[in-house]
């Protein structure tokens, strides 16, 4: 028997950005010892070659040793066999669609060998509706993403996991449902501290539709409601595990009517049950989120628009509530002069609440700030008008804020409909020929909950990042 490498996947036909499990493996069967092998690597681990079919560019991937590491490199004895395990998406990200011809490669003291070609085709998605949500308490900056997938014969639900600690990459992504209908599906907040599982939710006609992610396993029930016309006030809510209890979700719904508007809370079980129904009178919100502070202090912002004398306004109020126990009447707290475009609201990590809307003012576009501390004393900032052409329409505005309070947007307008981008300075910028590259759904996400990525679909793939 010769010495041989090995490399085998769990699948080998993945949708763009969905991962699947690796094994590599070098099996001494010479005459002597391979010593010091593939010294660069951790654990002496297998460098993966990526060979494009179609161009016949190939690159390189390895699990290098971080700088000051303790090496431990490693020596195969005869007769013995050095395998590793991994998923795919930690070691690399695919350049592109298409299909490629992975190998093992491995080198020693006097000698190297790679493995014979495994053929992967990388097929692109098409995704069509997109949630993110940051894992409360994450040390590695974790972002969940849960969006629809338009397949060739209808649509499928799956869930994403990205990495943000240094910068952003896919970690996995796993489908969760086949359906029937566009849909947005909604996850829940703060995720569980063991990231295997999740809740997520979704209305399709008079029905609210979960499922539960646990252990990479989807379990899929449905409520029936008395109505097709609730909404999802996004995030779900989750307690944290309190030793072995697992919590259930709780999910704040919404009903416009007439000249009225109504939430409750559905508390996903066993046998999910449904609280009374709070009803507020007057213009049903434009935008809705709630925050899920540490101590377990909900907060659902909502943002309602008005008129005095033909000149419109938006108030932000607020509505408190804890884990079963609906929420409170709204609380006012601010009106906001002009008309809402968009809005965020987003936790700090020493629990103070950040949000800022952009609104209209007259031919002016103006970002509004408000700030809630950890004594929930209100700060209000107006921040001057934007540079932005007071001719030119707003096609699609996605605002986000930072964990420092600072908001940052992604905007599609102009003559020609082209993308820009506001940073931190608030001077927006034409993003130029990527300008062309980026397609909807699209979002913006915060390496260490402080810089922006932009998340966006690109037609030729699927989801990807810029910035």
């Amino acid at each position: 028997m010769s010495i041989k490498a090995t490399i085998e996947l769990e699948e080998t036909r993945l949708l763009w950005s969905q991962t699947t499990k690796c094994q590599t493996k070098l099996i001494n069967g010479g005459d002597k010892p391979l010593l010091q092998i593939n010294p660069e690597n951790r654990k002496s681990s297998a460098t993966i070659s990526l060979t494009n079919v179609k161009t016949g560019e190939t690159v390189f991937h390895a699990e290098t040793l971080v700088p000051d590491a303790n090496r431990s490199v490693k020596s195969l004895e005869t007769g013995e066999t050095l395998e590793d395990k991994f998923d795919l998406a930690t070691r690399f990200q695919f350049p592109a669609c298409g299909i490629f011809d992975l190998r093992a490669r491995y080198e020693w003291l006097d000698g190297n060998i790679e493995s014979a070609a495994l053929r992967l085709e990388v097929l692109p998605a098409n995704p069509q509706s997109l949630f993110t949500a940051t894992r409360s308490k994450s040390k590695i900056g974790d972002v969940f993403s849960a969006w629809v997938n338009k397949d060739s014969d209808g649509f499928s639900i799956w869930l994403t996991l990205i990495n943000i600690a240094a910068e952003p990459r896919f970690v996995w992504a796993k489908k969760i449902e086949t359906i029937s209908d566009m849909v947005t599906p909604y996850l829940s907040v703060p995720t569980n501290t063991n990231p295997q599982r999740q809740y997520l939710a979704w209305i399709s006609g008079n029905k609210l539709n979960y499922v539960i992610f646990e252990e990479g396993h989807p379990q899929a029930s449905f409520v029936e409601l008395d109505a097709d016309d609730y909404v999802i006030i996004p995030p779900l809510l989750e307690d944290f595990y309190i030793g072995a209890i697992k919590q259930p979700a709780e999910i704040l719904l919404l009903k416009k009517n007439s000249d009225e508007w109504q939430i409750q809370v559905v508390m996903l079980g066993k046998s999910p049950t449904f609280s009374n129904e709070l009803k507020v009178r007057g213009a049903a919100p434009e935008w809705f989120q709630t925050i899920y502070r540490s101590n377990g202090d909900r907060y659902t912002f909502v943002l309602m628009p008005q008129s005095r004398e033909g000149n419109p306004y938006t108030k932000l109020a607020m509505s408190l509530w804890k884990a079963q126990v609906p929420p409170s009447k709204p609380i006012f707290l601010h009106n906001l002069q002009g008309s809402l475009i968009a809005a965020d609201v987003f936790l700090s990590t020493d629990d103070r609440i950040f949000g800022a809307a952009l609104v209209k003012q007259e031919s002016a576009f103006v970002i509004q700030k408000w700030q809630l501390d950890k004594n929930d004393e209100l700060k209000l900032i107006e921040l001057p008008p934007l540079s932005w052409n007071e001719e030119w329409a707003i096609e699609h505005a996605i605002l986000r804020v930072n964990g420092e309070g600072i908001p940052f947007m992604l905007l599609k307008g102009g003559p020609k409909g082209k993308w820009f981008w506001m940073d931190d300075s608030g001077e927006i910028v034409l993003l130029e020929e990527f300008s062309s590259k980026i397609n909807l759904p699209a979002d913006i996400v915060f390496v260490g909950n402080t810089f922006p990525t932009i998340l966006y679909t690109d037609e030729t793939c699927g989801l990807r990042f810029y910035g």
